[in-house]
C-alpha cells in the first residue's frame, strides 16, 4: 500500500486522496510530472490558474485517461480563484477560463486562493495588476462577497466542492459566521516547521479538510534557501532509520496527521519516492514535531507583494506597519519616483 490509496471524506461526501501532485513552478515540465504522477497512482492534482500551466495539466490529465482508460470520476482535480476574479460577477468566468484550459468539464474542488482582491482583468485570466511604481492594485471586495458566488458555483454542476486557502483562525471563523456553504477543504503552508496545530484542530473541528502545502518547507528556490528543511540532520536520521529519503519521511508526517500533502515534483524516482508508505514511531513523530520549537518559520507569506497583510496574529505592530499597503507604497516610490 502506498500514500497515494489514502484518502479523506470531505463534509459533502466526496472523496478526496490525501496524496496529491503539486503543480507550481512545474514550468514547462508540467505535462510530464502530472502523467508520470498519475502513472505511479497519484489520483490528485493540485492546479490554480496563477500556475499558467493548466493547459498542460489538463493535456497530461486527459492522455492518461485515454491511455489508461481511467474514469474522470478517479482523478481529484483541484483549482483556484485568483485575487482578480474576486468580484461575484467575476467568479464564475474566472472558473469558465480554469475548465477551458483544463479541457475538464467540472473541478473536483475551487477553492479562494488568498483574501486579497486585486483589480480584475478584461480576460478572467490569473494576472498581478501594478502600477507605475510595481505596486500592486487592489481592489475593494468583501471576502463575503466572493464566497457568496463560490457556494453559487454548486448549483452550476462545475464544481463539486467549494474550499478556502490562506486563512488564520480567526478570518475562518469569520467566514463561517455567514457561511450558507461550510467550505470543504482549507489549504495553507504546513511543514514540520510550520505545523499550524490550532488551526488544524479548528478546522477539523468544523468538519473541514486541510490541505498543506509546501510540505518540504524552503525547497522551492522562491523561497529562503539557508537552512533547508530537507538537510535537517534530525530528518536525516529519521530517514536513514527507515531507509527512505527526508521527503519520504515528511509526506508520511503529514498525512499522519490525515493532511492532504501536496508534494512537487518533476523527477520520477522523486515522485514515487514520495508516495512510499513507511510507518512512523512516537519518538519519529515528537523530533519531527519539534521542528517548529527549534526553528518556527513561515515561507510563503506574500503580504508586500499582495498589498494585505496576511496572518496579521503571527505579527508584531512593526512588521504589521512595515508590510502595510503605504509602507510599500511609499518604498516603492522612493527607488522609483
Amino acid at each position: 500500500m502506498t500514500l497515494a490509496n489514502h484518502t479523506e471524506t470531505l463534509n459533502n461526501g466526496v472523496q478526496i486522496p490525501l496524496l496529491q501532485l503539486g503543480t507550481w513552478e512545474l514550468g514547462d515540465r508540467t505535462e510530464f510530472a502530472v502523467y508520470e504522477a498519475l502513472k505511479s497512482g497519484y489520483r490528485g492534482i493540485d492546479c490554480a490558474s496563477i500556475y499558467l500551466n493548466e493547459a498542460a495539466c489538463g493535456v497530461a490529465i486527459r492522455r492518461f485517461m485515454d491511455d489508461t482508460q481511467t474514469p474522470r470520476s478517479d482523478i481529484f482535480v483541484l483549482s483556484k480563484l485568483y485575487n482578480n476574479s474576486h468580484r461575484k460577477e467575476d467568479v464564475e468566468k474566472a472558473l469558465d477560463v480554469s475548465l477551458s484550459e483544463l479541457g475538464l468539464e467540472y473541478l473536483d474542488a475551487y477553492i479562494i486562493h488568498w483574501p486579497a482582491a486585486f483589480k480584475p482583468s478584461a480576460d478572467n485570466r490569473a494576472n498581478i495588476p501594478q502600477d507605475d511604481h510595481g505596486v500592486i492594485i487592489n481592489d475593494r471586495v468583501p471576502y463575503r462577497e466572493t464566497w457568496e458566488a463560490m457556494e453559487h458555483l454548486l448549483s452550476t454542476g462545475k464544481v463539486r466542492s467549494i474550499g478556502v486557502s490562506n486563512l488564520t483562525v480567526d478570518q475562518l471563523s469569520d467566514m463561517l459566521s455567514y457561511a450558507r456553504v461550510k467550505p470543504s477543504i482549507l489549504q495553507v503552508e504546513i511543514h514540520p516547521r510550520l505545523p499550524q496545530h490550532r488551526l488544524v484542530e479548528f478546522a477539523k473541528s468544523q468538519g473541514i479538510v486541510v490541505e498543506g502545502y509546501s510540505p518540504f518547507g524552503n525547497a522551492n528556490a522562491l523561497y529562503d534557501q539557508q537552512n533547508q528543511l530537507l538537510q535537517d540532520a534530525t530528518i536525516g536520521l529519521i530517514a536513514k532509520k527507515h531507509s527512505v529519503s527526508a521527503p519520504t519521511v515528511i509526506t508520511n508526517w503529514v498525512i499522519g496527521r490525515r493532511i492532504v500533502t501536496l508534494p512537487r515534483s518533476s523527477n520520477p524516482e522523486h515522485i514515487q519516492a514520495n508516495a512510499q508508505q513507511i510507518n512512523l514511531d512516537d519518538e519519529d513523530n515528537g523530533n519531527l514535531n519539534a521542528q517548529a520549537l527549534t526553528f518556527s518559520r513561515r515561507y510563503c507569506d506574500l503580504s508586500e507583494l499582495c498589498g494585505v497583510v496576511f496572518f496579521a496574529d503571527e505579527k508584531s505592530p512593526e512588521q504589521i506597519k512595515h508590510q502595510s499597503k503605504e509602507s510599500v507604497r511609499a518604498r516603492a516610490q522612493s527607488h522609483n519616483p
